[in-house]
């Protein structure tokens, strides 16, 4: 009964932050001066309501979007101007819109169980489970190469996702779930 009992594990390491920011730009060069990156007027929108529309939207053609269809220009390119304007005033400083995206989720969870042979031999078998959940995660703005984003209100891929998750050593991360079991004989 003790063989049965005793030498099981559990492991966890389970990540969960929240979404890079990112600062949307008119894309038009400054209004204060010549090396400001000039700011948006958002219309009939606090900067709060927007981020809480922000969600992943999935269209047949497998593109992917973390703005709503509302604030996308009829050819879902380029942001709204009839919600999110580019600040034309000269002089004006406009409001410095942040933006946060997708959250990030992962659980690499393993159980094991270990069962003594001899006094000094054991036989450890465990099941590693990379990506437990098999959620999806995504990067938005950009590649992950750079640390502080900007996007241009003005940018043809402006709300859309390009790029799976990348951690900021811009590694890959293989996405979906893997299974691993291993079986070792220690002495």
């Amino acid at each position: 009964m003790n063989k049965i009992i005793e030498g099981w594990e559990f492991n966890a390491i389970t990540r969960l932050q929240s979404g890079r920011v990112a600062q949307v730009t008119s894309g038009l060069g400054g209004t204060f001066n010549s090396s400001d990156l000039a700011g948006v007027q958002l219309i009939g929108i606090t900067p709060a309501q927007l981020q809480n529309q922000l969600t992943i939207r999935k269209l047949p053609d497998k593109t992917v979007y973390w703005v709503p269809q509302a604030m996308l220009d009829s050819a879902q390119q380029t942001a709204n101007t009839g919600v999110i304007a580019p600040c034309q005033t000269p002089g004006a400083m406009c409001q410095k819109l942040q933006l946060y995206g997708p959250k990030f989720f992962r659980a690499d969870w393993s159980v094991g169980k270990r069962t003594r042979v001899t006094e000094t031999i054991n036989i450890e078998f465990r099941t590693e489970f990379i990506n437990a959940f098999n959620n999806v995660n995504f990067l938005w703005p950009g590649n992950a190469a750079s640390v502080a984003q900007n996007i241009s209100s003005r940018s043809t891929s402006f709300g859309r996702i390009l790029n799976g998750y990348q951690d900021l050593s811009t590694t890959d991360d293989p996405g979906g779930r893997l299974i691993q079991m291993v079986l070792r004989v220690n002495f």
